[in-house]
Protein backbone atom coordinates (compact mmCIF):
# COMPACT_ATOMS: atom_id res chain seq x y z
CA UNK A 1 0.00 0.00 0.00
CA UNK A 2 1.33 3.56 -0.86
CA UNK A 3 1.01 5.96 1.73
CA UNK A 4 -0.60 9.66 0.85
CA UNK A 5 1.30 12.19 2.16
CA UNK A 6 -0.07 15.87 2.32
CA UNK A 7 1.48 18.59 0.98
CA UNK A 8 1.61 21.36 3.60
CA UNK A 9 1.43 25.01 1.71
CA UNK A 10 3.19 27.77 4.02
CA UNK A 11 2.12 30.92 3.34
CA UNK A 12 4.20 34.07 3.20
CA UNK A 13 3.62 35.19 6.63
CA UNK A 14 3.46 32.07 8.19
CA UNK A 15 6.96 31.41 6.59
CA UNK A 16 8.11 34.68 8.25
CA UNK A 17 7.27 33.80 11.32
CA UNK A 18 9.13 30.66 11.40
CA UNK A 19 12.18 32.22 10.26
CA UNK A 20 11.81 35.16 12.50
CA UNK A 21 11.69 32.39 15.77
CA UNK A 22 14.31 30.60 14.61
CA UNK A 23 16.61 33.49 14.17
CA UNK A 24 15.36 34.77 18.05
CA UNK A 25 16.10 31.27 19.77
CA UNK A 26 19.71 30.99 17.67
CA UNK A 27 20.27 34.55 18.89
CA UNK A 28 19.08 33.98 22.27
CA UNK A 29 21.01 30.82 23.17
CA UNK A 30 24.13 32.39 21.06
CA UNK A 31 23.74 35.67 23.59
CA UNK A 32 23.23 32.31 27.08
CA UNK A 33 26.43 30.52 25.55
CA UNK A 34 28.44 33.75 25.57
CA UNK A 35 27.13 34.45 28.94
CA UNK A 36 28.79 31.56 29.71
CA UNK A 37 31.99 31.40 28.36
CA UNK A 38 32.26 35.06 29.90
CA UNK A 39 31.07 34.00 33.37
CA UNK A 40 33.72 30.65 33.35
CA UNK A 41 36.38 33.45 32.12
CA UNK A 42 35.75 35.39 34.98
CA UNK A 43 36.13 32.95 37.28
CA UNK A 44 39.14 31.46 35.94
CA UNK A 45 41.20 34.70 35.84
CA UNK A 46 40.14 35.10 39.29
CA UNK A 47 41.25 31.68 40.32
CA UNK A 48 44.34 31.71 38.79
CA UNK A 49 44.77 35.69 40.59
CA UNK A 50 43.96 34.03 44.14
CA UNK A 51 46.89 31.18 43.04
CA UNK A 52 49.52 33.40 41.96
CA UNK A 53 48.69 35.75 45.01
CA UNK A 54 48.91 33.00 47.31
CA UNK A 55 52.29 31.47 46.25
CA UNK A 56 54.08 33.63 44.35
CA UNK A 57 53.61 36.91 46.00
CA UNK A 58 52.81 35.19 49.44
CA UNK A 59 49.84 37.67 49.63
CA UNK A 60 51.91 40.76 49.33
CA UNK A 61 50.92 43.50 46.90
CA UNK A 62 53.39 43.09 43.76
CA UNK A 63 55.51 46.08 43.17
CA UNK A 64 55.07 46.42 39.56
CA UNK A 65 51.41 47.46 40.68
CA UNK A 66 52.40 50.68 42.36
CA UNK A 67 54.67 51.69 40.03
CA UNK A 68 52.06 51.38 37.44
CA UNK A 69 50.13 53.42 39.51
CA UNK A 70 52.39 56.46 39.31
CA UNK A 71 52.28 55.83 36.09
CA UNK A 72 48.83 56.36 35.35
CA UNK A 73 48.69 59.52 37.82
CA UNK A 74 51.42 61.11 35.92
CA UNK A 75 49.46 61.11 32.65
Amino acid sequence: MEEKTKDIVIDGQQETSLFQDACTIIDQAQAAAYRQVNETLIKRNWLLGMRINKDVLKAQRAEYGEQIVKGWLKL
